[in-house]
């Protein structure tokens, strides 16, 4: 009776949770209509390129600054209540460190890289200082860990509507482009100082450093670490491949377009799998058939989910690309008609991470993903001379359902999460 009592509050808040995130990002992604489209017109395709060439940078050493700790301190924070202080205070002290280090790296890489485009190599330096804001993003974590993501929700909302005003206020002033550059690491300022201010006002555990816990902490995440930078590598590694093999920075922008439009619903699979993993961890402790059920449960929604988007996409691409960036834009259809196709075997692996950590074969995370690397780099350099942004398209996709779905088959300890996979897509879930 306690158990069942247990179950139905946990999933009361697991369903809470995600109501709250997914009606904050449909907010954002309605007040994304209106914005997308207006700083795209204003910037041109040429500039909307050096925009996200620079954030393709930050992005891939994104990777590198998280340590990894992302898809490891839910646990932790579930499993140790009375140090949750210390694990956060340890976690963001590294965090920051990782952080001014790949600023500098940014720097140097993009100067050597294109050393006679100013433009370029200041606009990704001041997107660089979102790096180290970031860090405490995961103060976020501790929320999810307690089943309370809807203040997680509510200050990406509030980040989002500063940051869209700011946006605005640029078009309106007809502010240069480093204006807009800065507006990516505007969101990390607010939501750090936001979660900073909340998590003291809710009285969280008095932040302190612990050397012990620090190497605890990357012992168990620096599968993770080499396993984000591979998948940075891959999701990063095209738009800067299309800017240096084709020297076209217009074409960076075209694709961002497709790859943007792809990732615009992200936050509804993101707010599922975010919602479940604390529930999943929970049923892991209770037992092993309430465990799977609920893996396999969590599978079967994000594919037919990532389907169905994939579905409309295809149909209405034209129409989207239309609305959200104008006509200049529409040389992005094809290349996001072939790369939408992969977005369910992307997240496929995010759900994996859960599982992985959860059975503590967390090891196999970096092999999927430095397979993932080669492959897209491999097709990449054969496919973009030839067809441009769509062989990148192509090479993604392929990329995705290798690492996502295939490679499992890749590793006696791995193969029965394929068979979950596809139970989960037959709808069978005992």
């Amino acid at each position: 009776m306690i158990n069942n009592l247990k179950n139905k509050i946990t999933h009361s808040l697991t369903m809470k949770n995600s109501i709250w995130m997914i009606i904050a990002n449909i907010i954002q992604m309605i007040i994304a209509l209106f914005i997308n489209r207006t700083v795209a017109e204003y910037l041109d395709v040429e500039n909307y390129g050096i925009i996200n060439y620079g954030i393709s940078f930050v992005a891939f050493f994104t990777s590198l600054c998280t340590l990894g700790f992302n898809s490891i301190l839910i646990k932790e924070l579930i499993n140790n209540k009375n140090k949750n202080g210390k694990i956060i205070g340890t976690s963001v002290t590294l965090r920051l460190i990782s952080s001014l280090i790949s600023i500098i790296l940014i720097y140097i890489i993009i100067f050597l890289l294109k050393e006679n485009n100013k433009e370029i190599v200041f606009c990704a330096l001041l997107q660089s200082l979102a790096l180290f804001f970031d860090a405490f993003t995961i103060i976020g974590l501790w929320y999810q860990a307690n089943l309370k993501s809807k203040y997680v929700a509510i200050t990406g909302l509030v980040s989002y509507i500063v940051v869209a005003i700011y946006k605005l206020t640029l078009v309106y002033n007809k502010k240069s482009i480093y204006w807009f550059a800065f507006s990516n690491s505007l969101t990390s300022i607010v939501i750090g100082t936001i979660l900073i201010f909340l998590y003291f006002k809710h009285k969280g555990q008095k932040f302190s450093f612990s050397l012990e816990t620090g190497k605890n902490l990357l012992k168990n995440s620096y599968h993770f670490i080499l396993s984000g930078l591979m998948i940075a590598i891959y999701a990063q590694i095209d738009k800067i491949m299309i800017g240096s093999i084709l020297e076209n920075i217009s074409a960076v922008g075209l694709y961002s377009v497709a790859t943007t439009i792809i990732t615009l619903w992200s936050f509804v699979p993101n707010s599922i799998v975010t919602a479940f993993n604390p529930t999943i961890v929970f049923a892991k402790n209770e037992s092993k058939e309430k465990y799977i059920r609920r893996l396999k449960q969590l599978y079967s929604i994000i594919i037919w989910l990532s389907i169905a988007y994939a579905l409309f996409i295809t149909i209405f691409s034209k129409q989207i690309i239309g609305i959200l960036y104008g006509s200049k834009y529409l040389g992005a259809t094809t290349a996001l008609n072939i790369s939408i196709w992969g977005v369910s075997f992307s997240f496929i692996g995010v759900v994996r991470e859960i599982w992985l950590v959860n059975n503590n074969i967390q090891k196999y995370s970096k092999w999927f993903a430095i397979l993932g690397a080669l492959a897209n780099i491999i097709l990449n350099i054969f496919m973009i001379p030839t067809f441009g942004i769509v062989g990148a398209a192509i090479a993604t996709f392929i990329t995705q359902l290798l690492t996502g779905l295939i490679a499992n088959l890749f590793f006696k300890e791995t193969r029965v999460n394929f068979k979950y996979i596809i139970e989960a897509m037959l709808f069978k879930f005992n």
